[in-house]
């Protein structure tokens, strides 16, 4: 009998493969779709894959302009660009078949009739400085951590034996069957069999003994992260009986390799990020060096473990109240955590409806790509059925070609596994509220948003052409198919480009023409609901509000505290609005902003005048 493999959230990983269909003929996006161009097509899964396998993982080797894939059960292939994109198995399906189902790694022993055991990859990482394993030192970039959730391998007459289970081995990018070069050469007959090329770190036995247990199931097909020194790995656990995040000594075997540093009742589905602390401190109070781990913890949100020579520490870095907030989602599932080392930006992405989204070195939450986008950029690429789970991700230096409209320039790039197409693609990173794709947020994003900002909440649809205005991935009713561009989005837009809340029409300036707005859409005026930000409505915090469409007197008290400089002259407005625009001011008669001050003398300077509203004469309101 096999021990049962806990499947929670593993349907992007293979479950879902028959999202292939047309995915397969590696259609490319129409360049002229105003919302698949924050995504990038890299080749079909008749290139990256191997028949219907879905994609367990993923190298890029930047160098050379080489991918390394990871087909489900079907070992791994090198895909390289010439002409076009071509691919090459490196490992084939009985080679890794070999790998996971031989009881001894040491000799070339083919004869694995009876045994059984399939692989289920997670992902693999490629050690970023110089590491030795097993006496074979290699430099930075020539050997993969492999995590694999493969099925526990057994004897001929079904017997369990787990302590042949490979959790977590390294494979050293070479060609089985290809000369052996100076690389590992276990029998000596100068080839790279497939008992040469991997080595093993930890086992299913080992990992239950790291824990002083002799059984429980597994969930960790996500991808392991390398610290910045290169000398740990890191890798989450969604299972019961070991979830938490566990850290690897690539430099030894068995219960040495492997210790779970952070215990998280019920696990984490989360692949963690991990960030220099040189790049940037989440807790400046903490300490100076080391690394900071960040994963989904138990309540949600985002907390980050610090590794360091000073100690050890767990600390929140988001609630899952504010991404909530920020959402505006009924819930969130953090799938996929990726820091650049460059900025210190962190990227993130959640499960469905998915989405990719930035907390950034300035502590600002915006949306890269929403799930709807990605939906969008896989169907434009043939694919059926729609897995938007996305998986793996890694940045890369890249640059955006602006489709002929103008120089093309650089911008960081989060490669990520597409289970709906089964291969790799990319999400151009640009900067929140660059709308015309010409790195800068400027006057001419602002005309083009001010365009496209509607009623609080109200569904645009999820094919709309103007998805790359939803600034914060909204989805009201948790779905993809509830997406609103209003308020919330104005408030991640002023994140990126200076716009006063008094700037009613949008235009980069606020004068007497905002006000008029707010006069002429006030509520007190027949037929004056359904009001958006370009209307006056710019206090319209909450979409579930029963006057969340209403210009109103929260609109005019946030108009008042961003207008800037001398009161304006209020004289001109009457009825209700004009009575609520004088006490909004606090007006009097002298042209300034007028306040009680408990000092000096006056008609304002006493408790008594404010509370009775004397004076009260004409464009007097003691309020």
């Amino acid at each position: 009998m096999s021990v049962r493999l806990n499947n929670k959230h593993l349907k992007a990983r293979g479950v879902l493969a028959a999202a292939a269909g047309a995915a397969a003929l590696g259609l490319l996006c129409d360049p002229a779709d105003a919302q698949v161009d924050s995504f990038r097509f890299y080749f079909s899964s008749a290139v990256g894959s191997v028949g219907t396998a879905a994609i367990g993982g993923f190298h890029y080797d930047a160098a050379n302009n080489v991918f390394y894939t990871a087909p489900f059960q079907n070992g791994f292939r090198r895909v390289s660009f010439s002409a076009g994109w071509t691919g090459t198995n490196y490992v084939d399906a009985t080679d890794q078949a070999f790998w996971i189902r031989n009881p001894d790694q040491n000799i070339r022993n083919t004869n694995t009739a009876g045994w059984s055991g399939n692989s289920t990859i997670g992902d693999m990482a490629i050690n970023p400085a110089t590491v030795t394993i097993g006496g074979i030192t290699y430099g930075p970039g020539e050997v993969a951590f492999i995590i694999d959730q493969n099925s526990v391998t057994e004897q001929p007459g079904a017997i369990p034996r787990p302590e042949y289970s490979k959790l977590g081995y390294f494979y050293d990018l070479r060609k089985s069957g290809d000369p052996a070069g100076g690389g590992r050469d276990r029998d000596g007959n100068g080839t790279a069999d497939w008992n040469d090329i991997f080595n093993v770190t930890f086992t299913l036995a080992d990992y239950r003994a790291s824990l002083g247990l002799t059984g429980g199931s597994v969930n960790i097909a996500r991808s392991p992260r390398w610290n910045t020194a290169g000398d740990a790995i890191y890798f989450s656990d969604n299972s019961s009986s070991f979830g938490g995040l566990w850290k690897v000594d690539p430099t030894q075997t068995g219960t040495n390799a492997i210790s779970r540093v952070l215990p998280i009742a019920g696990g984490t589905i989360t692949e963690p990020g991990v960030l220099s602390i040189a790049t940037r401190a989440l807790d400046p109070s903490g300490p100076v060096s080391g690394d900071q781990v960040l994963v989904q913890g138990a309540s949600g949100g985002i907390d980050f473990f610090t590794d360091s020579t000073f100690g050890t520490s767990v600390a929140t870095l988001l609630t899952a109240e504010q991404l909530l907030h920020f959402r505006e989602s009924p819930g969130v599932n953090i799938m996929s955590i990726a820091p650049d080392s460059t900025n210190g930006n962190i990227y993130f992405t959640l499960t469905t409806p998915g989405g990719f989204f930035v907390y950034d070195a300035a502590g600002n939450l915006a949306k890269m790509a929403s799930g709807a986008e990605q939906a969008r950029f896989d169907r434009a690429n043939g694919a059926g059925s729609l897995n938007l789970l996305p998986l793996d991700t890694k940045l890369r230096d890249s640059s955006y070609p602006t489709g002929g409209t103008g120089a093309p320039f650089a911008v960081r790039e989060l490669l990520f596994t597409d289970a709906s197409l089964r291969s790799v693609a990319g999400v151009y990173l640009f900067k929140p509220g660059d709308f015309n794709r010409d790195n800068v947020v400027d006057a001419a994003d602002l005309a083009l948003f001010k365009t496209k900002v509607g009623l609080r909440g109200a569904n645009i649809g999820s094919n709309s052409a103007d998805l790359r205005f939803d600034l914060n991935g909204s989805t009201g009713s948790g779905t993809n198919t509830v997406i609103a561009i209003d308020w919330k989005d104005v408030k991640v837009f002023q994140r990126y480009y200076t716009l006063s809340d008094a700037d009613v029409d949008m235009d980069g300036s606020v004068n007497t023409t905002d006000l008029d707005l707010l006069s002429s859409n006030y509520y007190s005026v027949s037929g004056t609901n359904g009001k958006k930000w370009t209307d006056g409505n710019i206090a319209s915090t909450l979409w579930t509000a029963p006057d969340k469409d209403l210009v109103n007197r929260a609109d005019l008290a946030t108009f008042v505290s961003s207008w800037p400089g001398a009161k304006p002259d209020l004289t001109s407005y009457t009825g209700e609005f004009g009575i609520d625009i004088r006490r909004a001011f606090r007006d009097g008669t002298t042209g300034t902003l007028t306040k009680w001050s408990a000092r000096g003398g006056g008609d304002w300077s006493d408790a008594a005048n404010w509370a009775s509203g004397v004076p009260n004469g004409a464009d007097h309101v003691a309020g």
